[in-house]
C-alpha cells in the first residue's frame, strides 16, 4: 500500500516532508540548508541519475563564501534521503560533477549544484576491445569492477564466442548488451544493476487518485506493436540457417493483463502477420537467435501504454520496479514497470515524485 496516502497537508512532525543531504560523509551545514531553494533526483533505466541542488543568496551585498564553501568541491560524494519525519530512504548516491551560477546587481546570486551517480564513470571515453567465451554478465561485472563500482550481477544464459566493444562508451556498451537479453542496466543505492527487466514483479505500492496519486497521464497504442519477432543467423559450425522467433503471446509476463500487447494485436486487427524480422545482428547460436528474439518481443511490447504521473512524495518509487494503478479507466489499471522518476523537494510545495512507466497488456 501507499505509505503516505492523504499526507496532503502536514498535521503532525510525521507527516513533514524531509530532505536529508550527505556531502562528504557529513551532513549538510544548516547555515547552508537555509539557503536551499529546491532539490531534485532525476533516475532513469540506463543512464545516469542526476541530483540538482537550487540555492540563493539573501541579499545583493551578501559575500560569496556560502557558494565557495569546500562542501560543494567537485568529486564530493553526495548522499540524498527523501521521506517523512523520521522514516527517510536513499534516493541517491553519487559525486559533484559541477556548478551553475547567476550573479546580477539586482538580485542576490544563485547557485545549482549538479551530481551524477556513479555510473557517470562508465560514460567518459571510447573503447574498442574484445571479450571472448564469456556471458553478457561477466562482461558487465568486469567492467563495473574496473570502475570502482559494486556491482549486483544475475548471471545471463548465453556464453558468446566473441563480443567486441566498437568504440563505444562502457556505459552505451553495457546498454547495448542489457537491451540484447532483456535486462536492466541502471544504478541503485550504491551499486551497478545488470539484471532481467522485473516487469514480471510484484507491485511494490499501489496508487489511486484517492490514495497518493495526483495525475495520471497515459498513452495506449498499438501502432509499433508486431505479432512476433524472427531473427535469422548463420551456424558457422553446423553450416545451417538459425532462426529464433518469438510469437504472440511469449511475453515474459502480461503483468496480469487479460492479453498481451502481441495477442491485442492479432485478435483486433487479425495481423496474425505482423512479424519483425532481424537479420542484420550477428548471433552465433540457436539459444542466442530465440534469445534474441524473445528480448525484442518484450521490449515492443512494453510501448503498449507509456504513462506518466505525479503521486505525493515517496522514496520507494524507482526506476526498475513494479507499481500497480487502480482506481482509474480499465483500459488504463493494473500493474506499470517504472522506467524513470524524478524526486522534488523544495520547502514551499514539499515532497513530490513523478514518473514514468510501461504497460504490456490489457
Amino acid at each position: 500500500m501507499y505509505p503516505y496516502a492523504g499526507k496532503k497537508e502536514a498535521k503532525s512532525e510525521s507527516d513533514l516532508a524531509i530532505c536529508e543531504m550527505v556531502f562528504g560523509g557529513q551532513k549538510l551545514d544548516r547555515s547552508l540548508l537555509t539557503l536551499g531553494s529546491s532539490v531534485s533526483v532525476d533516475l532513469a533505466v540506463g543512464k545516469p541519475g542526476m541530483f540538482m541542488l537550487g540555492m540563493g543568496g539573501y541579499g545583493k551585498n551578501q559575500d560569496f563564501k556560502w557558494m565557495e564553501d569546500k562542501t560543494f568541491a567537485p568529486g564530493k560524494t553526495v548522499e540524498v534521503k527523501m521521506g517523512y519525519g523520521n522514516h527517510l530512504a536513499p534516493v541517491f548516491f553519487g559525486e559533484t560533477v559541477g556548478i551553475d551560477a547567476s550573479f546580477s546587481p539586482s538580485e542576490p546570486p544563485r547557485m545549482t549544484l549538479r551530481a551524477y551517480d556513479l555510473l557517470h564513470r562508465l560514460s567518459r571515453g571510447a573503447k574498442r576491445r574484445a571479450f571472448s567465451k564469456v556471458k553478457y554478465s561477466d562482461i558487465a561485472r568486469s567492467i563495473a569492477n574496473d570502475a570502482g563500482l559494486t556491482p549486483q550481477i544475475t548471471a545471463s544464459a548465453d556464453t558468446h564466442e566473441y563480443v567486441e566493444q566498437k568504440g563505444q562508451s562502457d556505459l552505451a556498451f553495457l546498454l547495448k548488451l542489457a537491451e540484447e537479453i532483456n535486462y536492466q542496466f541502471l544504478f541503485v543505492g550504491k551499486r551497478m544493476v545488470f539484471e532481467p527487466v522485473s516487469n514480471n514483479a510484484s507491485a511494490i505500492l499501489q496508487l489511486s487518485l484517492d490514495a497518493g496519486l495526483l495525475d495520471f497521464n497515459p498513452n495506449l497504442s498499438l501502432a509499433r506493436q508486431v505479432s512476433g519477432v524472427i531473427v535469422r543467423g548463420w551456424d558457422a559450425e553446423k553450416s545451417a540457417e538459425l532462426k529464433g522467433t518469438a510469437r504472440a503471446g511469449d511475453e515474459a509476463s502480461a503483468m496480469g493483463g487479460a492479453k498481451s500487447a502481441s495477442k491485442l494485436l492479432a485478435s483486433t486487427f487479425g495481423s496474425s502477420d505482423a512479424i519483425t524480422t532481424i537479420s542484420d545482428h550477428p548471433v552465433m547460436t540457436q539459444s542466442e537467435a530465440d534469445g534474441l528474439a524473445q528480448a525484442r518481443l518484450n521490449e515492443m511490447s512494453l510501448d503498449l501504454i507509456e504513462a506518466t504521473g505525479t503521486s505525493i512524495g515517496c522514496a520507494e518509487l524507482l526506476p526498475g520496479k513494479v507499481i500497480e494503478i487502480t482506481g482509474v479507466s480499465t483500459w488504463f489499471s493494473g500493474r506499470y514497470y517504472v522506467t524513470g522518476a524524478t524526486h522534488r523537494y523544495d520547502y514551499e510545495s514539499g515532497y513530490t515524485t513523478s514518473f514514468n512507466a510501461r504497460r504490456n497488456a490489457l
